[in-house]
Protein backbone atom coordinates (compact mmCIF):
# COMPACT_ATOMS: atom_id res chain seq x y z
CA UNK A 1 0.00 0.00 0.00
CA UNK A 2 1.11 3.21 -0.79
CA UNK A 3 1.80 5.69 2.51
CA UNK A 4 -0.16 8.84 1.33
CA UNK A 5 2.19 10.74 4.80
CA UNK A 6 5.65 10.52 3.82
CA UNK A 7 6.10 13.72 6.08
CA UNK A 8 4.72 11.62 9.25
CA UNK A 9 6.60 8.45 7.68
CA UNK A 10 10.07 10.57 8.57
CA UNK A 11 8.55 11.38 11.51
CA UNK A 12 7.27 7.57 12.67
CA UNK A 13 10.80 6.52 11.87
CA UNK A 14 12.61 9.29 13.81
CA UNK A 15 10.82 8.97 16.96
CA UNK A 16 10.84 5.03 16.64
CA UNK A 17 14.19 5.26 16.76
CA UNK A 18 15.00 7.53 19.47
CA UNK A 19 12.37 6.60 22.08
CA UNK A 20 13.62 5.60 25.47
CA UNK A 21 10.74 3.37 27.91
CA UNK A 22 12.37 3.60 31.30
CA UNK A 23 11.14 1.86 34.24
CA UNK A 24 11.14 4.76 37.43
CA UNK A 25 12.81 3.69 40.20
CA UNK A 26 12.45 6.75 42.55
CA UNK A 27 10.13 9.46 43.24
CA UNK A 28 12.65 12.00 42.16
CA UNK A 29 11.82 10.32 38.19
CA UNK A 30 8.29 10.02 39.30
CA UNK A 31 8.31 13.99 38.68
CA UNK A 32 9.17 13.32 34.96
CA UNK A 33 5.66 10.82 35.22
CA UNK A 34 3.46 13.69 37.17
CA UNK A 35 4.44 15.63 34.22
CA UNK A 36 2.83 14.17 31.06
CA UNK A 37 -0.27 12.99 33.53
CA UNK A 38 -0.70 16.88 34.45
CA UNK A 39 -0.65 18.49 30.71
CA UNK A 40 -2.59 15.25 30.06
CA UNK A 41 -5.04 14.62 32.43
CA UNK A 42 -5.35 18.10 34.40
CA UNK A 43 -4.75 20.18 31.69
CA UNK A 44 -6.44 18.65 28.81
CA UNK A 45 -8.80 16.71 29.55
CA UNK A 46 -10.14 18.89 33.26
CA UNK A 47 -9.69 16.19 36.07
CA UNK A 48 -8.94 17.89 39.29
CA UNK A 49 -5.42 17.72 40.20
CA UNK A 50 -6.11 15.95 43.65
CA UNK A 51 -7.94 13.60 42.02
CA UNK A 52 -5.56 13.02 39.44
CA UNK A 53 -1.60 12.43 41.81
CA UNK A 54 -3.65 9.70 44.55
CA UNK A 55 -1.90 8.18 47.69
CA UNK A 56 -2.13 5.20 44.86
CA UNK A 57 1.21 6.35 43.08
CA UNK A 58 3.13 5.30 46.00
CA UNK A 59 2.92 1.41 45.75
CA UNK A 60 2.63 1.92 41.72
CA UNK A 61 5.47 0.96 39.55
CA UNK A 62 5.06 3.81 36.71
CA UNK A 63 6.62 3.30 33.45
CA UNK A 64 7.94 6.71 31.51
CA UNK A 65 8.84 6.98 27.74
CA UNK A 66 11.55 9.93 26.64
CA UNK A 67 12.87 11.22 23.69
CA UNK A 68 15.40 13.88 23.14
CA UNK A 69 15.24 17.18 23.22
CA UNK A 70 16.57 17.95 20.32
CA UNK A 71 14.13 15.89 18.34
CA UNK A 72 11.20 17.53 19.37
CA UNK A 73 13.15 20.73 18.76
CA UNK A 74 13.35 19.66 15.07
CA UNK A 75 10.25 18.36 14.29
CA UNK A 76 8.11 21.10 16.69
CA UNK A 77 7.00 23.59 13.72
CA UNK A 78 5.96 20.72 11.52
CA UNK A 79 4.04 18.22 14.35
CA UNK A 80 0.50 18.50 14.36
CA UNK A 81 -1.59 16.67 16.92
CA UNK A 82 -2.02 13.41 15.33
CA UNK A 83 -4.44 10.52 16.07
CA UNK A 84 -4.35 7.58 13.43
CA UNK A 85 -5.94 4.05 13.12
CA UNK A 86 -2.87 2.46 14.30
CA UNK A 87 -2.87 4.46 17.53
CA UNK A 88 -5.32 6.00 19.93
CA UNK A 89 -3.45 7.45 22.78
CA UNK A 90 -5.01 8.64 25.93
CA UNK A 91 -6.87 11.93 24.76
CA UNK A 92 -9.53 14.08 25.17
CA UNK A 93 -12.41 12.11 26.12
CA UNK A 94 -15.14 12.87 23.24
CA UNK A 95 -17.43 10.51 22.16
CA UNK A 96 -16.99 9.17 18.29
CA UNK A 97 -19.77 8.90 16.19
CA UNK A 98 -19.22 4.94 15.83
CA UNK A 99 -19.53 2.99 19.52
CA UNK A 100 -16.02 2.16 20.00
CA UNK A 101 -17.14 -0.93 22.58
CA UNK A 102 -19.86 -2.54 20.10
CA UNK A 103 -16.79 -2.33 17.30
CA UNK A 104 -14.36 -4.24 19.85
CA UNK A 105 -16.90 -6.67 20.63
CA UNK A 106 -17.20 -6.93 17.02
CA UNK A 107 -13.79 -7.63 16.47
CA UNK A 108 -13.56 -10.27 19.34
CA UNK A 109 -15.38 -12.70 16.90
CA UNK A 110 -12.42 -12.46 14.14
CA UNK A 111 -10.09 -15.53 15.37
CA UNK A 112 -6.95 -12.74 14.71
CA UNK A 113 -8.76 -9.35 15.57
CA UNK A 114 -7.67 -9.53 19.67
CA UNK A 115 -3.87 -10.16 18.85
CA UNK A 116 -1.49 -8.65 20.59
CA UNK A 117 -0.02 -5.11 18.63
CA UNK A 118 3.88 -6.11 17.21
CA UNK A 119 5.45 -3.40 18.55
CA UNK A 120 9.25 -3.81 19.22
CA UNK A 121 10.85 -2.14 22.21
CA UNK A 122 12.74 0.66 21.53
CA UNK A 123 16.47 0.34 22.27
CA UNK A 124 17.86 2.57 24.73
CA UNK A 125 18.47 6.06 23.06
CA UNK A 126 22.39 6.56 22.64
CA UNK A 127 22.88 3.01 23.38
CA UNK A 128 26.43 1.25 22.70
CA UNK A 129 28.83 4.05 23.56
CA UNK A 130 26.64 6.38 20.83
CA UNK A 131 28.10 10.33 22.45
CA UNK A 132 24.70 11.65 22.20
CA UNK A 133 23.91 9.20 25.17
CA UNK A 134 24.49 12.76 27.39
CA UNK A 135 21.88 14.39 25.41
CA UNK A 136 19.14 15.37 27.38
CA UNK A 137 15.69 13.96 27.28
CA UNK A 138 11.77 14.68 27.72
CA UNK A 139 9.12 13.00 28.92
CA UNK A 140 6.10 12.18 26.61
CA UNK A 141 4.13 9.37 27.36
CA UNK A 142 3.40 7.23 31.19
CA UNK A 143 1.59 4.89 32.82
CA UNK A 144 1.29 2.81 35.99
CA UNK A 145 0.61 -0.43 37.05
CA UNK A 146 0.00 -2.31 40.52
CA UNK A 147 -0.82 -5.51 41.50
CA UNK A 148 -4.51 -5.75 41.90
CA UNK A 149 -5.24 -8.83 42.72
CA UNK A 150 -3.09 -12.28 43.33
CA UNK A 151 -1.94 -12.94 39.95
CA UNK A 152 -3.97 -9.94 38.17
CA UNK A 153 -2.08 -6.29 37.59
CA UNK A 154 -3.75 -3.43 36.69
CA UNK A 155 -2.31 -0.69 34.15
CA UNK A 156 -3.94 2.87 34.47
CA UNK A 157 -2.84 6.70 33.60
CA UNK A 158 -1.82 5.81 30.29
CA UNK A 159 -0.93 8.97 28.65
CA UNK A 160 0.39 10.62 25.68
CA UNK A 161 1.28 14.18 24.90
CA UNK A 162 -1.16 15.43 22.27
CA UNK A 163 1.47 16.25 20.06
CA UNK A 164 2.99 12.87 20.23
CA UNK A 165 0.01 10.49 19.65
CA UNK A 166 0.06 8.16 16.92
CA UNK A 167 3.30 7.22 16.99
CA UNK A 168 2.60 4.18 18.55
CA UNK A 169 4.15 5.31 22.12
CA UNK A 170 1.09 4.02 24.17
CA UNK A 171 1.26 0.73 22.48
CA UNK A 172 5.39 0.79 23.99
CA UNK A 173 4.37 2.10 27.10
CA UNK A 174 1.96 -1.03 27.57
CA UNK A 175 4.25 -3.57 25.75
CA UNK A 176 6.95 -2.99 28.41
CA UNK A 177 3.93 -2.59 31.42
CA UNK A 178 2.80 -6.46 29.69
CA UNK A 179 6.68 -7.56 30.40
CA UNK A 180 7.06 -6.30 33.75
CA UNK A 181 3.52 -7.62 35.04
CA UNK A 182 4.48 -11.30 33.65
CA UNK A 183 8.16 -11.72 34.36
CA UNK A 184 8.33 -9.41 37.73
CA UNK A 185 4.72 -9.44 39.55
CA UNK A 186 4.40 -13.04 38.24
CA UNK A 187 0.65 -12.10 36.89
CA UNK A 188 -1.50 -14.02 34.66
CA UNK A 189 -3.87 -11.27 33.67
CA UNK A 190 -3.54 -7.08 33.19
CA UNK A 191 -6.59 -5.60 33.95
CA UNK A 192 -7.92 -1.91 32.71
CA UNK A 193 -10.42 0.51 33.27
CA UNK A 194 -10.55 2.28 29.85
CA UNK A 195 -12.27 5.36 29.32
CA UNK A 196 -15.22 4.04 27.21
CA UNK A 197 -13.69 5.92 23.91
CA UNK A 198 -10.57 4.15 24.47
CA UNK A 199 -11.33 1.19 23.75
CA UNK A 200 -9.64 0.47 20.37
CA UNK A 201 -6.28 1.51 21.74
CA UNK A 202 -6.27 -1.31 24.12
CA UNK A 203 -7.70 -4.08 21.84
CA UNK A 204 -4.69 -3.00 19.71
CA UNK A 205 -2.47 -4.26 22.85
CA UNK A 206 -4.40 -7.58 22.61
CA UNK A 207 -7.51 -6.92 25.48
CA UNK A 208 -10.75 -7.92 24.96
CA UNK A 209 -14.00 -6.61 26.65
CA UNK A 210 -15.40 -9.56 29.35
CA UNK A 211 -18.72 -7.65 29.92
CA UNK A 212 -19.36 -4.21 28.09
CA UNK A 213 -21.34 -2.83 30.95
CA UNK A 214 -20.25 0.72 31.08
CA UNK A 215 -19.37 2.82 35.11
CA UNK A 216 -18.54 6.08 36.12
CA UNK A 217 -14.77 6.71 37.16
CA UNK A 218 -13.83 10.42 37.79
CA UNK A 219 -17.01 11.51 36.34
CA UNK A 220 -16.34 9.91 33.03
CA UNK A 221 -17.71 6.26 31.63
CA UNK A 222 -15.23 3.38 31.80
CA UNK A 223 -15.08 -0.48 30.75
CA UNK A 224 -13.50 -3.31 32.14
CA UNK A 225 -11.13 -4.44 29.70
CA UNK A 226 -8.76 -7.87 30.01
CA UNK A 227 -5.48 -9.20 28.51
CA UNK A 228 -4.06 -12.73 29.07
CA UNK A 229 -0.49 -12.88 29.51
Amino acid sequence: MTNKHPAMSKRAAAVRNALVIRNIDDLDEFALCKEVRIQVFVEEQGFPLAAELDDLDDRCHHIVALLPASLLTQIASSIATVTTDNDHDAGLPLLPAVDPVASVLASQASESACKSAQAVTPAPYGADGDATATESVVPVGTLRMYEYQPGVAKIGRVAVLPSLRGFRIGQHLMEEAHRIAAHQFRCQQVRVHAQYDKAEFYVKCGYEVPDPTQFMEDGYPHIVMVKQL
